[in-house]
């Protein structure tokens, strides 16, 4: 009987993030989109209201990455304590409450995670 080999059998891609969480913390699922780069630019250059040191494309990444994969079934996670936990990856406190705005703003605007991988699987009726 045939017996498909190991490679091209993949758990369901939500299944390998939390695994390859548990391997490698530091990864981070999120790519930043042509919305999330201009929020970044906004926030660098000040007219988002923040005022603080400059934060970088990576770190800005690891936020959003960080508010996502804090949402547990279905519910945002509150912001004092994704504040606790970025401590170490921000310059300032205030550009993760900004950051929690616009994510909250985003994920309603699309109804869906903004990570691929914890998104629904489309509906094989809608085509």
């Amino acid at each position: 009987p045939f017996a498909q080999p190991a490679k091209y059998t993949a758990p369901p891609a939500a299944i390998a993030i939390k695994e390859r969480a548990g391997a490698e913390a530091g990864y981070v699922d999120w790519d930043i989109d042509p919305a999330g780069y201009a929020f970044f630019k906004t926030l660098n250059d000040g007219s988002a209201g923040y005022s603080g040191p400059a934060i970088d494309e990576p770190a800005f990444e690891r936020v959003i990455d960080t508010f996502e994969k804090a949402v547990k079934a279905d519910t945002l996670p509150p912001l004092p304590g994704l504040e606790a936990a970025l401590a170490a990856v921000v310059p300032d406190k205030a550009l993760v409450s900004l950051s929690y705005d616009w994510w909250v703003g985003r994920r309603k605007q699309l109804a869906m995670p903004l990570v691929r991988a914890l998104r629904p699987a489309p509906d094989p009726e809608d085509a």
